[in-house]
């Protein structure tokens, strides 16, 4: 038994979907952390899917802005030069080069800023998409539904034509905000429940993609 997801294009997340970038994410903010004397468990536990500049006004609440732009502008340098570690997750890089080959439209929309979205993808490796929605071209970062829907309207469809990919809570409410069918990659969460009970796969091995004559197929065994 499969479960069988019709579309007409692919938007993926990057950290945590396309990549494991787990231990670079951590070594940041764990630094993050200890420069504002902040408890590194619970910035770590409420990071993922969201773009860092939210997330640090958010820890640095009553702060000067000039600070906390300060140690924005130091994260999103120390997040772009360390990617010692990041990986493609498993089948990722392979699914990628056959959604190419059915010439399936697809694009990356991510929560971080261009200059670590485009280190991580050289980093991991992977096949350079036409259409990379990042948090320096949005006002509103999921789980807002806007990045998804930029996403969408960049390849030229409508979210409720695209298929999501998303590992992170956030990222899955933005992505059905939007209209979108998402699939959840069990990187972070432990199953279906903790990702709003939409259909799961814990990698890229086992899929398989066919075409009809107006869109796409894609099984995902059950």
């Amino acid at each position: 038994m499969s479960t069988v997801f019709h579309f007409r294009a692919c938007l993926f997340d990057l950290d945590g979907t396309l990549i494991d970038s787990l231990a670079a994410v951590n070594r940041a903010w764990t630094a993050f952390a200890t420069r504002q004397d902040l408890d590194p468990e619970h910035i770590l536990h409420h990071i993922h899917g969201r773009p860092a500049s939210e997330s640090v006004a958010e820890f640095m609440a009553g702060k000067p802005q000039s600070e906390i732009e300060q140690e924005i502008a130091w994260l999103k340098e120390a997040e772009s030069s360390d990617t010692d570690g990041i990986i493609p997750i498993e089948g990722a890089i392979e699914f990628l080069h056959q959604l190419n080959e059915y010439r399936v439209p697809w694009a990356i929309v991510t929560s971080g800023n261009d200059s670590v979205a485009y280190a991580r993808i050289k980093a991991a490796n992977l096949p350079q998409p036409e259409i990379v929605i990042t948090a320096d071209q949005i006002t509103r970062g999921k789980p807002d539904p806007e990045p998804y829907l930029l996403g969408a309207n960049a390849l030229g469809f409508k979210a409720q034509e695209c298929l999501v990919f998303e590992d992170a809570l956030a990222g899955v409410r933005s992505g059905l905000a939007a209209g979108s069918q998402v699939i959840g990659v069990l990187t972070q969460a432990k199953d279906s429940q903790a990702l709003m009970g939409v259909s799961t796969m814990t990698n890229y091995t086992r899929l398989t993609l066919e075409q009809d004559a107006e869109e796409f197929q894609l099984h995902i065994p059950s």
